[in-house]
């Protein structure tokens, strides 16, 4: 973060760490600051008394807070998702590739049993065993697949989540720009007019 986001521009001090909070009050002037969420600026805002004495102010800024905190929260979910999605590929590339081997291997020994002539007393527990790693293999394979698939979903369910809370988000700061240009307006009407 810069520095601006650490310092209170009416007075100069040092902010406490709030920076992901929306309104603040400064601990040296008193004054209260709004945190311009505007991705060319990174600042806070001071606002004058007669916005910051409305009791609607507070509510507004809680609920934009809480908004861009949910979705910080399901971002961070969906970073540690990826993360655990790229492991789950990875090991599931590694059974992949031993499970290509045992298949070659199970192939060549089902091949070598049919065609050296021995007695059926070793062939038939041979071809067993060897029928039996072959549904093993499969299984495997199987539940590598619905691993990835699982892990597929998941993505796609918490992705679903981070559009939905990004527009709640976006539709909180909008209320609370509306609100404040509002009041901002509406204060220097009533200074102009006198």
């Amino acid at each position: 973060m810069e520095a601006t986001w650490k310092t209170c521009p009416a007075c100069g001090g040092p902010l406490a760490e709030v920076a992901e909070r929306s309104l603040v009050r400064c601990r040296g002037c008193g004054a209260t600051l709004l945190r311009d969420r505007g991705p060319a600026t990174a600042a806070w805002l001071p606002l004058p008394p007669r916005v910051t004495g409305d009791p609607a102010l507070p509510a507004l800024a809680a609920r934009e807070d809480e908004e861009a905190g949910r979705l910080a929260d399901l971002i961070d979910a969906e970073r540690r998702q990826r993360a655990r999605a790229a492991d789950e590929v990875r090991r599931n590339e590694r059974t992949k590739r031993i499970l290509l081997a045992s298949a070659v291997v199970l192939a060549v020994s089902a091949v070598l049993l049919l065609t050296v002539p021995i007695g059926a007393a070793y062939r038939l527990p041979a071809l067993g065993a060897l029928l039996v790693l072959t549904a093993l293999a499969a299984l495997l394979m199987l539940q590598a697949y619905a691993g990835s698939r699982a892990s597929a979903r998941r993505l796609l369910v918490l992705r679903s989540e981070i559009g939905d809370a990004s527009r709640r988000a976006v539709a909180a700061r909008r209320e609370l720009e509306l609100y404040l240009r509002e009041r901002l307006d509406g204060g220097a009407a009533e200074a102009d007019s006198s």
